[in-house]
């Protein structure tokens, strides 16, 4: 509301409440004068006939909201002439408070005009009843008392005046209050528009930057398993240069020894029994350790035994464990039958007999649980045991297979006198052979470093890209979770 519509809807409250006060007045004064015949004749049918039109002018007024700024002062001036008649018929000391009615009515409107204008009529009154009905009232109207009665009529009069500047103060700082939340009010409504507008603007950006994730999330996984082909082909093609590598690692390697054999072999016969000498050492060394890895063959097939006796002694108790579980089930359905014969007195002790056939029903459903992982164990533990029977039987033979090659290194031990007579052919094609297998082995080496290290690189990339797909996948979600607040907070 503006200032001026709230200045009208106040003084139209204060018009109703004076309304108000007058028809209470007007029935007292009137009923007053009419029952106690305090006017002779026709004169209380014209202070009834004063109070009827005064109430309904105002009424009219009041009802059709019109002339309300003159309303004060016909409120006013009316009750002054409705007094003024009253007095003219009465002679009373009480006359003198009859001002106060007056003073009253005006000084409702905390306005200086009717306060005003309601005390010059009150000090009119006052010194129209001490001059003109002043010589009856001798007897009751002594000199201070008249004195007294205009010392308190000024008196009244100035704290009115002080009530009514007090108040015009309060109404002004009032309006300042409301002239200053008003614009409080503005800069409010301006700032959540505009924080309304920002709003809307991020809710548009999040939806652009939702979509672009989208995309990006879409291309992501694209990336990935393209990667992964990559990566798949890549580690398959590494391995198998490794595999060549490796082999002709070998080959060179051979190659070597037999050039250094023919060497040897060439100069004395004495290097080639101590080469022989040597292997044969290496072989045994070898079937050294192919015993002691059959021992711990042996040793894990023991323990693997044990675990199996250890599985069967826990499925023992896991059976137990079902047998009580089953009686202890047993045992809470009599119980419940029991409490079921006792009726009321029973009830609770059903329930504990109910939760405790539960209990069981639960420990025997785990009890089968655990046996059925113990059956896995078990299966397992079988299926392991007869691996290490493989291993070990494998072992038995590389044994039997290196006693064989003990014995064949005697044989070329024996040999190797024959095979100095044919080095002198092969030492010029040894060269030739050993020349070629270390370019092949330097080249194999390089593709297999450069294969290791773009499968390397594939691997990393993969890691990345998957690293980021889950970063952004987490980045899409709190970015719809936050583009789903802006849009409530727009809502």
């Amino acid at each position: 509301m503006t200032q001026s519509e709230l200045q009208v809807a106040d003084l139209f409250y204060r018009n109703r409440i004076v309304f108000m006060g007058l028809i209470a007045s007007s029935i007292i004064s009137v009923g007053s004068v009419m029952a106690m015949n305090l006017i002779p004749g026709a004169g209380k049918w014209m202070i009834l006939a004063i109070s009827v039109v005064l109430l309904a002018v105002l009424g009219v007024m009041l009802v059709r909201k019109a002339g309300m700024h003159i309303f004060p002062y016909v409120a006013v001036g009316g009750s002054a002439a409705l007094t003024l008649y009253l007095m003219f018929d009465v002679v009373s000391i009480t006359n003198f408070f009859s001002v106060y009615y007056i003073v009253a009515i005006a000084v409702i409107y905390m306005r200086w005009t009717p306060l005003l204008l309601g005390l010059s009529i009150g000090l009119f009154m006052n010194i129209y009843v001490l001059i003109v009905q002043g010589p009856e009232l001798a007897e009751q109207l002594s000199s201070s008392t008249a004195i007294g009665i205009f010392v308190y009529f000024g008196l009244v009069s100035a704290l009115l005046i002080a009530l009514v500047k007090a108040g015009k103060h309060f109404a002004a700082q009032m309006e300042t209050m409301r002239a200053q939340s008003e614009a409080v009010t503005k800069q409010q409504t301006a700032q959540k528009e505009q924080l309304l507008a920002q709003v809307e603007s991020i809710a548009g950006n999040l939806k652009q930057i939702t979509e672009a994730s989208e995309a990006n999330q879409a291309s992501f996984r694209e990336m990935t398993h393209a990667f992964q082909e990559i990566t798949e082909g890549a580690n398959t093609q590494a391995s198998s240069t490794s595999d060549i590598s490796r082999l002709v690692q070998e080959t060179h390697e051979r190659l070597e020894t037999m050039n250094n054999s023919l060497y040897q072999l060439e100069a004395q016969s004495t290097t080639a029994n101590s080469s022989t000498t040597s292997g044969g050492e290496k072989i045994d060394e070898l079937y050294e350790t192919i015993a002691q890895f059959q021992l711990s063959v042996k040793d894990m097939s023991e323990q693997m035994e044990a675990l199996d006796g250890v599985i069967r002694h826990v499925s023992e108790f896991t059976e137990s464990i079902v047998r009580i579980a089953s009686e202890t089930n047993l045992l809470a359905l009599n119980a419940s039958i029991e409490a079921a014969r006792a009726g009321e007195s029973g009830r609770g002790f059903a329930v504990v007999a109910g939760e405790v056939r539960k209990l069981a029903e639960l420990s025997a459903g785990t009890a089968d649980a655990i046996s059925e992982q113990l059956e896995s164990m078990q299966q397992q533990a079988d299926a392991t045991r007869g691996l290490m029977n493989g291993i070990g039987k494998q072992m038995t033979s590389s044994s039997r297979i290196t006693t064989d090659t003990r014995e064949a290194f005697a044989v070329v031990r024996l040999t190797v006198e024959q095979l100095a007579q044919s080095l002198e052919h092969y030492r010029d094609t040894m060269t030739a052979i050993r020349g070629a297998s270390s370019s092949i082995e330097s080249a194999t080496e390089s593709v297999a470093a450069v294969s290791q290290q773009s499968s390397a690189t594939l691997e990393e990339l993969s890691a990345t890209i998957t690293t980021l797909a889950e970063q952004n996948e987490r980045t899409l979600q709190r970015i719809k979770e936050t583009s789903g607040s802006v849009q409530t907070l727009v809502s």
